[in-house]
C-alpha cells in the first residue's frame, strides 16, 4: 500500500466538468488520477468508469486525453474506459525535450506503468495518429499485456515499419540520430552493434531523403518553429516490423483537405497508399476499415463508423 501511495499521488477528483483539465473542450464526468511512472514524472489519467473489461485510450501528437471526452463515455455501458495523456503534454509532467525522454519506447513503458500501478489488466489501446508507436511498440516487446490494439489513423512508419515504403525516412533518420548520439559513450561491444545499424540503415536512409527532396519542390514556405517536445517525440521513432496483438486499423482515406497540404501533394499520396498496403499485406488477420472524407481524428467526422467497429473487433476478442 505504501508503495501505490507514491506511485498515485497529488489527488484524485471527479469532475463534471473539469475545472483542472487541460483542454476547453472537455465536458464529461470523470476521475482525473495522476500516476507516477519515472522519478518527477506524473502521468495525467482519466477514468471515466464503467463496467466490464478495459479501454485505454492514447491521444495523438500534441494532444491529451481529453480529446476523446464526447467519444470515451460512449464505451461505459459495457467496458472501464480510461485515457492517458502522454509526458510532455497537458497537465502530465514536462521532462526536458531530450528524445531519450520522449523515446518511443520509453513512452510505450510510461503506458505499462500506468497499468500496474492501476492494476488494469489485458486493456484495449485505442491509439490516434503518433500513439501508434506506443501501441505497436507494445504489441511488439509485451502483446501479452494487451487484449488488442486500435490504430485511429495511425498507419504511418513510426507504428508500422516498412523499409520499402518512401515514408520509411521518418524512422530510419530517428534511428540513425539516435545510435551517434548514443555512438560516442559506447563501449566496443555496444559500439559495433551501432555501427551495424547505421550501416544498414543508411542507404535505405539515402532512398527516402531522396524520394523527400523531390516532394518539396514548389511548395511554399511557411515559418513556423515545432514545439521542442513534439519534435522530441518524433526522434524517438523505432522500426517496429513484428506486432503480436489483434488490431484493428482505421485508414482516412481520402481525407479532405485544403489547398497546399501535403495530402494533395501525388507523392505523398501515393507514399501513404503503399504504406497501407504494406500493412494489410503484411498483417492479413488484421482488421482494416478504410472510412473515405474522414478527417485525421475519425470519431469527430465519422463517430458512428468508429463506434460500431471498435464495439465488433471487442466482441470478436477471444477471452
Amino acid at each position: 500500500m505504501k508503495k501505490l501511495a507514491k506511485l498515485i499521488f497529488a489527488f484524485t477528483v471527479w469532475t463534471w466538468p473539469c475545472i483542472a483539465s487541460s483542454s476547453a473542450s472537455d465536458t464529461s464526468a470523470h476521475k482525473i488520477i495522476f500516476v507516477t511512472v519515472a522519478t518527477g514524472i506524473n502521468l495525467e489519467v482519466l477514468d471515466w468508469g464503467g463496467n466490464g473489461s478495459p479501454i485505454v485510450f492514447l491521444a495523438g501528437l500534441g494532444a491529451t486525453a481529453h480529446d476523446f471526452d464526447t467519444l470515451a463515455p460512449k464505451f461505459k455501458n459495457t467496458h472501464h474506459v480510461y485515457g492517458i495523456t502522454r509526458r510532455g503534454f497537458g497537465l502530465s509532467s514536462a521532462p526536458p525535450p531530450d528524445p531519450e525522454n520522449y523515446d518511443a519506447n520509453r513512452l510505450a513503458d510510461d503506458v505499462i506503468s500506468v497499468l500496474d500501478t492501476l492494476k488494469i489488466e489485458k486493456p484495449v489501446l485505442v491509439g490516434h495518429s503518433v500513439a501508434g508507436a506506443e501501441l505497436s511498440s507494445i504489441g511488439t516487446r509485451f502483446p501479452e499485456r494487451v487484449a488488442g490494439l486500435v490504430y485511429v489513423d495511425a498507419y504511418y512508419s513510426r507504428g508500422f515499419y516498412d523499409a520499402n515504403v518512401p515514408l520509411a525516412y521518418e524512422v530510419d533518420a530517428a534511428v540513425v540520430s539516435r545510435d551517434l548520439r548514443r555512438f560516442q559513450w559506447a563501449g566496443p561491444k555496444e559500439a559495433s552493434a551501432l555501427v551495424e545499424e547505421i550501416q544498414r540503415t543508411l542507404p535505405n536512409l539515402k532512398k527516402g531523403l531522396d524520394w523527400y527532396a523531390r516532394t518539396l519542390k514548389g511548395l511554399p514556405e511557411f515559418n513556423s518553429q515545432p514545439d521542442l517536445i513534439e519534435h522530441a517525440t518524433l526522434e524517438g521513432d523505432h522500426a517496429y516490423v513484428n506486432v503480436k496483438a489483434p488490431m484493428l486499423v482505421f485508414f482516412a482515406v481520402p481525407k479532405p483537405c485544403q489547398p497546399d497540404c501535403k495530402d494533395n501533394n501525388d507523392m505523398w499520396q501515393a507514399a501513404e497508399e503503399l504504406q497501407r498496403k504494406s500493412i494489410e499485406a503484411k498483417y492479413p488477420e488484421a482488421r482494416i476499415v478504410r472510412i473515405a472524407n474522414a478527417d485525421h481524428s475519425i470519431w469527430e467526422t465519422n463517430e458512428e463508423d468508429v463506434i460500431r467497429e471498435v464495439n465488433a473487433f471487442l466482441r470478436h476478442l477471444p477471452h
